[in-house]
């Protein structure tokens, strides 16, 4: 069995690179907490690809958020099936807030075409855009009581659809397109918004994520990548410590600092013989943020 989900996750992912060099889009392959790193416009795109999205955990999420938000990207994972089902064209599943997708939404996604339809547990939604809403509603000369009347809804649910960006099960804005006669949905935002911090989980690694905190550095911790600390200030520095650093790890991080054109660091209990800048814990102690700057740049 885990041979057989091993081969189909493979072909997944040789499918999704197929994609990203059908539209000419630049990306490197890489391991661990994600599968793929791709550039698409001006937007950077962590692809993580796994078979059965329900297998995704709260803590793989949660560092997934972390990436994204701390380098300003979108996180997509891109998988199969659910515990129960296989995944749909054009529907965005999310697990943990992480937007999941079939092949065929990925292709749609990187073409410029983003899916308007979320599943969750308790159905299926879409976002209802209140300029659109408003406009067809006024030009159809119906006013919000009529118009929540014919729907099935309560005046409230149309006022405050016409006021914010709010979700809707698809069935009810369906509904008012038919009303309506006119599109009122609009594209999923899939930015992670605010996630929850990540603590670093040993003291190796918590006396580097001190030291970039006092230096007055906005600091994020992530698990199970190329890197585990991102140190942003007018740059963002992508950290990988730990008490000995192994030269796949030393690979990798530089593959990826070199891809995002951002700038890495090591930090171990000793020296490092590698061309991505390094310090030991203790000269990092006493390193000023005006030194470490010249450092990685």
């Amino acid at each position: 069995m885990v041979k057989k989900l091993m081969e189909e996750r493979r072909k997944l992912k040789t499918k999704v690179v197929g994609i990203l060099e059908k539209f000419n889009i630049k990306y490197i392959k890489t391991s661990g907490l994600f599968d793929i790193i791709a550039k698409l416009n001006d937007r950077t795109i962590f692809v993580k690809v796994i078979y059965n999205i329900d297998s995704i955990t709260e803590i793989t999420a949660k560092n997934l958020s972390n990436i994204s938000y701390s380098l300003n990207a979108y996180t997509i994972v891109v998988g199969r099936r659910t515990r129960i089902c296989e995944l749909r064209n054009d529907i965005i599943y999310k697990r943990f807030d992480i937007p999941c997708m079939n092949v065929a939404s990925f292709e749609r996604f990187v073409s410029g075409s983003m899916p308007t339809v979320e599943s969750f547990r308790g159905g299926e939604f879409v976002h209802i855009d209140p300029e659109k809403l408003k406009k067809a509603r006024v030009e159809k000369g119906i006013t919000q009581d009529e118009l929540a009347k014919m729907v099935g809804v309560s005046k409230k649910c149309i006022y405050e659809h016409e006021h914010e960006v709010k979700k809707a099960k698809k069935e009810v804005a369906d509904a008012i397109s038919r009303i309506l006669e006119f599109p009122i949905t609009t594209r999923m935002n899939m930015r992670i918004q605010n996630p929850q911090p990540m603590s670093p989980r040993t003291m190796f690694e918590r006396i580097v994520y001190k030291y970039f905190s006092k230096i007055g550095m906005n600091v994020n911790y992530i698990n199970g990548s190329s890197f585990n600390i991102v140190a942003k200030d007018e740059m963002e520095v992508l950290t990988y410590a730990h008490e000995s650093i192994a030269r796949y790890k030393i690979n990798l991080l530089k593959s990826v600092s070199d891809f995002l054109e951002r700038p890495a660091l090591l930090v171990s209990e000793g020296p490092v013989d590698s061309d991505v800048p390094n310090l030991s814990k203790d000269e990092l102690k006493e390193l000023s943020k005006r030194k470490l700057k010249r450092l990685v740049r």
